[in-house]
């Protein structure tokens, strides 16, 4: 379903409105999860690119720290 929101939000709102559901769905993940789900749909980069954008970096980054 939230891939599908992000096609949708992709074809019509364009790349911001992708990179927004991405950040969005991440963050509703958090964790490894999210990370590996960006990962799987090479959303990872798109996501802290657009957390840099909206001054959130580091929100998102201790967002989806992986446990070592």
């Amino acid at each position: 379903m939230k891939l599908l929101m992000l096609q949708v939000a992709k074809n019509k709102g364009g790349q911001q409105a992708s990179q927004q559901v991405a950040f969005l769905w991440a963050k509703s993940l958090g964790g490894d999860s999210a990370v590996k789900l960006l990962t799987k749909f090479n959303l990872l980069e798109i996501s802290i690119d657009y957390a840099c954008e909206i001054y959130q970096v580091w929100e998102f980054l201790s967002m989806v720290e992986i446990d070592q």
